[in-house]
């Protein structure tokens, strides 16, 4: 308690010294010495006083602060550290620091950190410092990966932006180099975009991106890839054509088109000819098209190839595609089923599917009836149904294939020849047919099955396609009828 006397205390000191005759300057010299004792304590009490000056220097992810000691207060025996980013409202991080000066490692590039700084005494926590902020420095980032344009003998190169990592781009680097080939060359640019000039025709080549600020270099970006256009001449070898058997003696050609040289391509020069023979057959067809069709002798090989032409010249010839023409001709019927309707209905019904070579179209018997037009068309034909549109043209390209359906059947297990329950083939389209009950009798076991006729082509008769067989044996109660 003597720390904290009192004025009181203090004259009623004086006033005993006076009585026993203590000379007046030395209670004086007393009274300076237990002052200034008593302002030492209370600076003591409060602790050590703000640091000052606080002095951020931003690096690569981190961050070196430094800041002067307090002029006042109790002594600084260890300093604290607080930060944290500006935008997060989270809590803080602590450090501890036994001189004026800390780093702070580990911080985001193009973040702003807040920092405070603490003096301590002992166990006495002094004032924070001033609030200081500073934003932190990076490697920009990755660059995006260049749209790159090629002309003849150039490229037009242009990228997005990306963040600077904290401090402004100051340019763009770029290399260029043939598509995994030799070694890059580099070129510099102050804005988002660059041409590259002088390049080789016809050659692909791949282009990067970097980013450079004040403090460092990103990554390269993904590549940007062109190849530039091929000098105006004659069109590339075309790759070997395809041959499609669509009829006995019918052949289908087609091909894709060859790189133009630069001009557009006016037409195709088909070569062929039977495998052994020694004159060639020559077919021009026109550039827009990629197919033709041939009429060969039946079942006969043989071998073709195609070039192309512009206004610069022919191309080299293709490589020879061979075959032999042998057509499948028709297949058989799926699902065939006898069905048996009740005694309101006069008929046992016959249903099936058509064969896995035939397309089903948007055409029905009154529409053949009204708007077809034949036309023989090697060994087949082809048909034009008004108003139909392009799937119904198609579809009855192929459905002439095959000419109808006979529904054929054996009465009894001791029956070996096949008959046909109808007189003439069904029209090709329909895949059903009615025939009368009575033409049946009860406990006959019948043996059914559809016969899918063909076009005969060139006088040659070729032989039907069969479908599974189903045995039916009908009651009485199958053959009733409502008359």
């Amino acid at each position: 308690m003597h720390g904290h006397r009192s004025r009181f205390q203090i004259r009623g000191r004086m006033r005993w010294m006076h009585r026993r005759g203590v000379p007046l300057l030395l209670p004086a010299l007393m009274i300076s010495l237990l002052l200034l004792g008593l302002s030492s304590h209370s600076a003591e009490a409060k602790g050590p006083d703000r640091p000052t000056n606080v002095v951020l220097t931003p690096q690569l992810g981190a961050l070196d602060v430094s800041w002067s000691a307090p002029e006042a207060g109790a002594p600084i025996t260890a300093y604290r550290v607080r930060y944290r980013a500006k935008a997060s409202k989270g809590p803080w991080t602590f450090l501890d620091a036994s001189g004026t000066s800390r780093t702070i490692t580990g911080l985001k590039p193009g973040y702003t950190y807040l920092v405070r700084v603490q003096g301590l005494n002992g166990t006495q926590k002094g004032r924070w410092s001033l609030m200081a902020e500073a934003l932190i420095l990076g490697r920009p980032a990755k660059a995006a990966q260049p749209s790159v344009t090629a002309s003849v003998d150039s490229l037009a190169v242009s990228w997005g932006e990306r963040s600077d990592g904290g401090s402004p781009i100051t340019h763009y680097r770029v290399r260029y180099r043939t598509k995994g080939v030799g070694s890059w060359t580099f070129l510099e640019s102050s804005e988002r975009s660059v041409s590259v000039s002088d390049l080789a025709t016809n050659v692909t080549y791949q282009v990067r991106v970097q980013a450079v600020n004040a403090y460092s270099r990103g990554n390269w970006s993904l590549a940007g890839v062109a190849t530039t256009a091929a000098a105006e001449g004659a069109p590339k070898q075309p790759a070997a054509p395809k041959a499609d058997v669509l009829g006995p003696r019918a052949v289908r050609v087609a091909w894709k088109p060859p790189d133009n040289g630069g001009a557009p391509i006016e037409s195709y020069e088909l070569r062929y000819r039977q495998i052994g023979a020694e004159e060639w057959n020559l077919k021009s067809v026109d550039g827009d098209s990629q197919q033709a069709d041939l009429l060969l002798p039946r079942e006969s090989k043989f071998e073709m190839d195609l070039r192309a032409s512009n206004q610069n010249g022919l191309s080299p010839r293709s490589t020879m595609t061979s075959g032999t023409n042998v057509f499948v001709g028709v297949k058989q019927v799926v699902n065939f089923e006898v069905r048996v309707p009740s005694a309101d209905y006069d008929y046992i019904h016959f249903t099936w599917d058509h064969p896995d070579n035939w397309t089903s179209g948007p055409f029905g018997p009154a529409s053949i009836a009204s708007g077809l037009s034949h036309v023989p068309l090697l060994g087949r034909w082809t048909c034009t149904v008004t108003g139909s549109g392009e799937n119904a043209v198609r579809n009855c390209k192929q459905a002439f294939v095959h000419k109808g359906y006979r529904v054929q059947y054996l009465a009894g297990p001791s029956d070996e020849t096949w008959e046909d329950l109808h007189d003439e083939p069904t029209v090709v389209y329909v895949a059903d047919i009615q025939i009368a009950k009575s033409d049946f009798a009860a406990s006959t076991s019948y043996t059914f099955r559809i016969a899918t006729i063909p076009w005969d082509a060139d006088g040659v008769v070729r032989e039907p396609a069969y479908s599974a067989e189903v045995e039916k044996t009908f009651t009485a109660a199958d053959l009733a009828s409502s008359d």
